[in-house]
């Protein structure tokens, strides 16, 4: 009785391996460990029954090149497990956990953060110094570092004249001057330690603990910071303080640069995520989705700036494409985007990605500056001869002006006066040629 079912507990029994199977293979994958079916393979060929009433599945050549195909595939899984959490150690460490697109976007204004840190910290330090400077003489227990605190004080205006006269745009003077701020901080600690032997060294802990988190940095650079004058503190104890001080400094420095290594590193990625969300928002409020291009918001934000870049003119151009709304009536909405989008990449390419703003639902407008009216004009033909031979039309107004005697609001009235003029006369050769 029991030999009549045999086969049938076994198929039954394969049929449960792989439903284990194909269950694990589900765990593996939301767990997010192994991708792609890598880690275990469920796709066993279909049990068939043979002369002896056995079920197999497939013959044993198959069987044995299925559990070698599975042993690469768990191999391959295992490495790209492994290759993918490098990678993420490596995005952590060195972007903050952005990606390098998406830390360069960031790092200008990254830049700017820093640089009014840096002027505040060093106005404050600088305050804090000669506060103590002037109060040396009626506390005793300073003036063994009265030389440390006036030669940090001299170290802290010298690096705010520095940063004064610092140009906008020099990234790499700037981070050489955070970390000269961030050294001298560390060698101040460093210095009281020497003055006081036989006491526990305070102030560089303190330092090390907060340092870290004053300047927005990839976590690398900071943990490079930290083991860097860790060692040259470590050093410094175990030759100036008694012995049971030193090895008290020496695992209160490992512990606390421990710790301010991965205290620093989670708040690192979550400086650079909020940079990247105030990014992304800014992108959103100041950019049209549909082409790419500035929107009106974008354009009522910079528009009176336009009138103090220039030095020699200032040209606008006006843009109002033809025929829209007839085609989103005739061939939907969608061919009526494309024409939009062709529209916006022409006068992009012309014109320049920053200058161009979609400030209306088939408007345009382009500023150009410190060029002559000619050239605008012939950029502007060409425009319309490349969306001709793309099957677009647009009418189109310039206007142009000196940079000394210029009026913003008139200048683009001018343009948007010529363009409706270039607009009527469209329509009134589309009415000759209809009829």
């Amino acid at each position: 009785m029991i030999q009549n079912h045999l086969p049938d507990l076994r198929f039954h029994g394969f049929r449960t391996m792989q439903c284990l199977l194909q269950l694990m293979q589900g765990a593996f994958l939301r767990s997010g460990l192994y991708k792609n079916g890598t880690a275990f393979s469920t796709d066993f060929p279909e049990p068939v029954e043979n002369q002896h009433g056995v079920y197999l599945f497939g013959r044993k050549r198959g069987r044995i090149k299925n559990k070698m195909r599975d042993a690469v595939r768990w191999k391959d899984g295992r490495r790209k497990g492994m290759n993918t959490g490098v990678g993420k150690l490596h995005q952590m460490l060195f972007y903050a956990g952005l990606e390098p697109e998406e830390y360069q976007a960031c790092l200008p204004e990254i830049r700017k953060d820093n640089r009014k840190k840096l002027r505040a910290y060093l106005i404050i330090a600088g305050i804090f110094l000669l506060v103590i400077i002037c109060l040396l003489g009626g506390l005793g227990a300073l003036r063994a570092n009265r030389g440390y605190y006036l030669l940090s004080f001299v170290g802290c205006l010298v690096l705010l004249a520095i940063e004064m006269m610092l140009p906008e745009d020099n990234g790499l003077l700037l981070n050489w001057l955070m970390y000269a701020f961030e050294a001298q901080l560390y060698l101040l600690g460093m210095l009281i330690m020497k003055a006081s032997p036989e006491e526990l060294s305070v102030s560089f802990i303190a330092f090390l603990l907060a340092v870290p988190l004053l300047f927005v940095m990839p976590p690398v650079q900071h943990i490079s910071n930290i083991l860097f004058f860790a060692v040259i503190f470590i050093g410094l104890a175990l030759h100036v303080e008694t012995r049971r001080i030193a090895v008290i400094d020496t695992i209160d420095c490992v512990v606390f640069g421990m710790v301010s290594s991965i205290i620093s590193s989670f708040m690192m990625v979550s400086m650079h995520q909020n940079f990247l969300s105030e990014l992304r928002l800014r992108r959103f409020a100041n950019f049209d989705i549909l082409t790419n291009m500035q929107n009106r918001n974008a354009y009522e934000i910079s528009r009176d700036s336009w009138a103090k870049k220039c030095t020699v003119s200032l040209s606008c151009v006006y843009v109002d494409v033809n025929g829209l709304h007839e085609l989103n009536n005739a061939s939907g909405h969608e061919k009526g985007d494309q024409m939009l989008q062709t529209v916006a990449l022409e006068l992009q390419d012309r014109f320049g990605r920053d200058n161009c703003y979609r400030t209306g639902g088939d408007e345009f407008v382009a500023f150009v500056q410190d060029e002559p009216e000619t050239a605008v004009r012939a950029a502007t033909d060409e425009l319309i001869r490349a969306l001709e031979r793309k099957g677009c039309s647009a009418a189109i107004g310039v206007a142009t002006q000196n940079a000394g005697s210029m009026d913003l609001d008139t200048l683009i009235r001018q343009a948007e006066q010529q363009m409706y003029q270039a607009k009527e006369e469209h329509y009134r050769i589309q009415r000759q040629l209809e009829h």
